[in-house]
């Protein structure tokens, strides 16, 4: 009899009887590189806090305190400046302040000449302006321009026979001297104050009586004669000028007294 075949056995899994393996996440290439990754940025983060922070930190700090001090000089040029404007400023008043006082004391000076001038034009019983006795009735026209000779004076012939002289810094302003047509020599001489000037109400009449005394003969208002030393005659006529002639000469046009 045939035999019957044995049973079989139960095969064994190759997996039974054998531990499963353990999963190593810190191996894994995601974990791995993220890992990498925090340590860059890790690595990246303190060398940016111990390097290129401080060198930054550093840098700004330099740039501020430059900021600073260019700041600091710049208000210190302003304010130099600024004293400066002032200082010059109060000089400029000073010395304003100085001019304005040197040029009162100067106009007073001037006032003060010019009234003892005009006070000593005339001296008792001369006819002739103080200064201006030199140039006398009678003399040659020749010594006549000697005596006018200096720059300072100004020549003008304003005819063959009228030479006029303007006299500088003097209350007689100008001296027309009229000639013989013959004997060309002065035959009467015509001394004018400036118009212009300010001098007082009837300067000129007053100056005149107070030299030669009241005038001798007044033939109509305004006309006024003086005989001086039984020599001259001084006649004056308007408010600016008087004639000296030899007595008994007149003018033309002087009305009979």
């Amino acid at each position: 009899m045939a035999k019957r075949p044995a049973p079989a056995k139960n095969k064994q899994n190759p997996t039974s009887g054998r531990s499963r393996p353990i999963f190593e996440w810190d191996k894994h290439p995601v974990i791995v590189a993220a890992a990498a990754t925090v340590a860059t940025a890790l690595f990246v983060i303190q060398v940016f806090n111990d390097v290129v922070l401080p060198n930054m930190t550093f840098r700004l700090e330099s740039e501020l305190r430059e900021s600073q001090q260019s700041l600091a000089l710049i208000e210190q040029a302003g304010q130099e400046k600024d004293d400066r404007i002032a200082e010059l400023t109060k000089q400029i008043e000073e010395t304003g302040q100085r001019e304005a006082s040197s040029k009162e004391k100067t106009a007073l000076l001037e006032a003060e000449l010019r009234e003892a001038k005009l006070a000593f034009m005339l001296s008792p019983g001369n006819p002739y302006p103080n200064g201006l006795s030199t140039a006398r009735i009678g003399m040659a026209r020749a010594q006549i321009l000697q005596v006018y000779s200096s720059d300072r004076y100004q020549i003008e012939n304003i005819e063959a026979d009228i030479l006029t002289v303007t006299i500088p810094n003097s209350p007689i302003k100008w001296a027309t001297y009229y000639f013989d047509e013959q004997t060309d020599t002065v035959k009467h001489i015509l001394f004018g104050v400036d118009p212009r000037a300010e001098l007082p109400e009837d300067f000129l009449q007053r100056r005149l009586v107070e030299a030669l005394g009241a005038p001798t003969a007044s033939p109509k208002p305004y006309f006024f004669r003086w005989l001086v030393s039984d020599r001259w005659n001084v006649l004056k006529s308007d408010e600016h000028s008087y004639v000296v002639l030899p007595s008994p000469h007149l003018l033309a046009y002087w009305p009979n007294e």
